[in-house]
Formats: structure tokens, sequence, C-alpha cells
């Protein structure tokens, strides 16, 4: 028998949820996370950034790759699934359009929180670890086509994992990656950089992705996903793979 959870919990909830579920993640940090102010960098601030993306074209492409990635994942995916579940008939028992985006959100979370493990985990193993994100990018791009191809439940499950387990693919290996090639002195700073390229494009996302998915459809839309996908993993071949993952010496000079 189904069972109607959504006529029992609604937005209020879920936002009191979230909430809480932020405070505990801070209070956990803050018990767990060792004090690294003494070796913070304090001397550079936001007009280092250009110089430091501008002297080493591998950086620049890190960071665009994870524009890309996040664009895809949290600005497009995340802010249409409830869409594209309403408009293909996507039904779950005991749930609406709403009910069923919440499940496939979830399930891409998990496959990412799982994928993000294991792709760190193995990147420790490599030379150059942003050869990993070859694959994991090939499985993200084929979770767009499948979710192009098959708006069925079964098909928005098995793409909704895919792209999961691309996205969480290719975060690991990317920023581990960009802290392989940095200076002692400037992982920091690039991660800063790594995020903030990562930030604008997951805010940007919603605002693009819904309105181009009215306007074209959600087939056409998401096989235009995976073609971003196909540009970030040549971009990935032939700046991130083409050279060893060693420090640039003259990004100390960037400050």
């Amino acid at each position: 028998m189904a069972i109607d959870i959504e006529a029992k919990l609604g937005f209020r909830e879920a936002f009191l949820a979230a909430g809480f579920a932020g405070m505990f993640a801070a209070v956990v940090a803050a018990a767990v996370l060792p004090d690294l102010s003494a070796d913070v960098d304090r001397t550079a601030g936001l007009r280092a950034i250009p110089g430091l993306v501008r002297r080493d074209t591998r950086v620049l492409s890190v960071g665009l790759v994870n524009t890309t990635v996040r664009f895809l994942f949290a600005g497009v995916l995340l802010s249409t699934v409830v869409l594209y579940a309403g408009t293909n008939g996507v039904e779950l028992s005991g749930f609406s359009e709403t009910g069923v985006s919440g499940v496939v959100m979830a399930l891409s979370v998990v496959a990412s929180s799982a994928a993000t493990v294991a792709a760190g985990r193995y990147s420790d193993t490599l030379d150059n670890r942003a050869s990993i994100t070859m694959p994991a990018l090939s499985v993200l791009g084929l979770g767009f086509v499948v979710l192009a191809v098959r708006p069925t439940l079964a098909g928005t499950l098995a793409g909704v994992t895919l792209v999961g387990v691309g996205v969480g693919g290719t975060n690991p290996p990317l920023l581990a990656y960009l802290g392989d090639v940095s200076p002692a002195d400037d992982v920091g700073k690039l991660g800063g950089v790594y995020n903030v390229f990562g930030d604008f494009e997951s805010t940007l996302g919603p605002i693009v992705g819904v309105p181009i998915a009215y306007r074209i459809g959600f087939t056409a839309e998401y096989l235009l996903c995976a073609g971003l996908v196909v540009l970030a993993a040549v971009m990935v071949a032939r700046t991130l793979l083409v050279a060893p993952a060693t420090p640039n010496p003259e990004l100390a000079d960037a400050d």
C-alpha cells in the first residue's frame, strides 16, 4: 500500500532538517578539524588570484573542469530534475514528481560520495592523478545521455547514479592534482581558486538551466550537457595529461 509521505512532511520540515544538519556538521568540524591558522599564508589577497591562474595553464584547466562539473551537477541537473520527472511522468509509489526528484537527488549524492572516497584513494597510487578524471568524465557524460534518451524511472535512476559517480570521480583527483602542482606556500590559495570556479557555476547553473529546459526541452539540454563533458575531457587530455604533475616554481612569485 502506498504511503502518502509528502502529505505528512512539507517545505518547513525540509528546511528545518537541512538547518539542523548544517549546524551538526559545524559542530563536528569544530571538534575534529585541527587548527592550522599558524601555517596559513596571510600575506596574499585576492590580487594574487589572477596571477596564479595566468602563470600556469594547468591551474586554469583544473578550475574550468571543476566549473563544468559543478555547473552540470549542482547547477543544471539538481535544478531541473523535478521538472524532468513531472514532464516525463516519472513516478515512484508514494511520491509525486517532487518526491521522486528528492529520491533522485539523494541517489546521485550517495553515488557521488561513494565515488569520491574510491577515486581519492585510488588517485594516491597514480603518478598523475588527473588521469582518473578521464574515465570519471566518461561516466558523467554517459549519465546525461541516459537521462536524455531514457526518460523512465529506471533510466532516471541509472542516469543520475552515473552522473553522481562521474562527479565524485572527478573532484578528489582534481583537487589533489592541484595540490601536486602547487608550491607549498600556495596550496591554500589555489584551493580557494578551485572552489571559486566551482561555486560560481553552481550558482549560475540554475539561472540558465531551467530556462533552457523550457526552451529546448530536456533531451536537447542533457545532450548538450554531455557535449560539455566531452569538451572538459579534451581540456584534461591537452593540458593535464601532457605535462608532469610537479609544482611550477613561477607560481611562488605571483604574490
